[in-house]
């Protein structure tokens, strides 16, 4: 026969049963709450960069159309619903994030500007006219493409590496 003998345990040694128990529990918790979090805030800075990457796309596109014929009116159009997309998302990631990601919207902004005072486009405005933007207009253009669109990269980089895990000590 097989005989259980009872342990006569001690309030210390009950104490830290109980303390190696509740901690085991805690930390599993704790693991599925961080990992979930984690998924989640992983998934959300997807969405976030693979937003900023398209409306890039968009504009490299865009950027080569510009040094071709264009429409003046059909431009415009284009700039506002670029703009208002890059501004909605980089209010919410400047938001969330805690990073400066509107600069990509004042350098649209810049460009639009630069493009809308170029004299053939002005010309060309009213009727709605195809036209070709000056050498001068082209070559700002390509600068703009050169400088300024490492800025989409760095947004996105800035997206990737925030951390919103911390723990404090007190």
């Amino acid at each position: 026969m097989l005989e259980l003998e009872l342990i006569d345990f001690k309030v210390p040694e009950i104490i830290a049963i109980a303390d190696i128990f509740v901690n085991t529990l805690l930390v599993i918790a704790l693991g599925f709450f961080i990992q979930k979090n984690q998924v989640n805030s992983r998934s959300l800075k997807d969405y976030f960069i693979k937003e900023v990457d398209k409306v890039h796309n968009d504009i490299i596109t865009f950027l080569e159309l510009l040094e071709g014929t264009i429409k003046p009116k059909d431009t415009q159009n284009y700039f506002t619903l670029h703009t208002t997309k890059l501004n909605t998302i980089t209010k919410i990631i400047d938001e969330r994030y805690k990073i400066d990601s509107n600069i990509l919207v004042r350098e649209l902004l810049t460009l639009q500007l630069l493009i809308e005072s170029d004299p053939r486009f002005i010309r060309n405005y009213s009727r709605n006219r195809n036209t070709n933007l000056s050498q001068n207009s082209v070559s700002e253009i390509s600068y703009f493409r050169s400088t300024k669109l490492k800025l989409f990269h760095e947004s996105i980089m800035k997206v990737n590496d925030y951390s919103n895990f911390k723990i404090k000590f007190s």
